[in-house]
């Protein structure tokens, strides 16, 4: 398995940050029994490797996405409408009353990613108010989040060993732009996804997605807390196409964004 991104660096290896923010955590809970408190990162912290406790943040109105924040690069080529991202996670041993480890992954369409993204939360929810368990998408838009679906109720991981793997895709298509995770599997939800229950879209002028990278997918995702309990996140596979389902490109060598230290 190949253990560099695109760029040739080496993946990162975050547990210092997962050890700091598991003592956090646990001290947090320790000292408010009645208040469950969550490691929520920004974009931004997560590419810089930083991990901040604060409140989670209710979704705002519904802003309309404009083409003025992704040019085309290229208008003789084929557009690139939709790209879809093979993830999978392998869980170490969990711990259950701290809904531990969590893990945030991201995608953005945008030059710009720093405020305006797609995340996919495992094994924590942040609406419509903080709370331990399942999976939930979110849309963030000019710093605000603007739309959110979960699933898989209070269920927190707590199988040692778990895979847990999942496609996430985001399109335009009909006016919107879309994200949606699909093919989930795990012990502890089940199969998920497949129903559309974790999809979000919001109005979009946007009618292609040149500014994509795969790199930005992996520096900006990881675990975001407990990593000591997490054994690998990999991105596998990423796939890009056209309006017509016409394969454009795909990027087939595994990518290791985190890996336990200790293996």
């Amino acid at each position: 398995m190949k253990k560099t991104n695109q760029n040739g660096n080496q993946p990162r290896k975050n547990a210092s940050l997962g050890h700091r923010a598991y003592r956090l955590l646990r001290a947090a809970l320790l000292h408010a029994a009645t208040t469950f408190a969550l490691v929520l990162p920004s974009l931004g912290s997560l590419c810089r490797g930083e991990v901040v406790l604060v409140d989670a943040q209710q979704p705002s109105g519904l802003v309309a996405v404009t083409a003025g924040d992704a040019e085309r690069t290229a208008a003789d080529s084929t557009p690139l409408t939709r790209v879809e991202e093979d993830w999978e996670m392998v869980v170490g041993e969990p711990d259950l009353p701290l809904s531990a480890p969590q893990v945030c992954t991201v995608m953005t369409p945008f030059e710009d990613e720093t405020n305006s993204y797609v995340a996919f939360y495992v094994n924590h929810r942040l609406n419509p108010s903080a709370a331990p368990g399942g999976v939930e998408v979110q849309f963030w838009y000019g710093g605000r989040q603007q739309s959110w679906a979960g699933q898989g109720s209070n269920n927190l991981l707590h199988h040692a060993d778990e895979t847990v793997s999942w496609t996430q895709r985001l399109e335009v298509r009909d006016g919107s732009l879309r994200f949606e995770i699909r093919n989930g599997h795990s012990e502890t939800w089940g199969d998920f996804g497949e129903d559309h229950s974790l999809r979000v879209s919001v109005p979009s002028t946007l009618e292609s997605l040149p500014h994509y990278q795969s790199a930005t997918s992996v520096n900006c995702s990881g675990v975001t807390f407990a990593s000591d309990r997490v054994r690998s996140l990999v991105l596998r596979d990423v796939r890009g196409y056209a309006a017509d389902g016409t394969l454009l490109f795909e990027e087939s060598n595994p990518v290791v964004v985190f890996e336990s230290q200790s293996d």
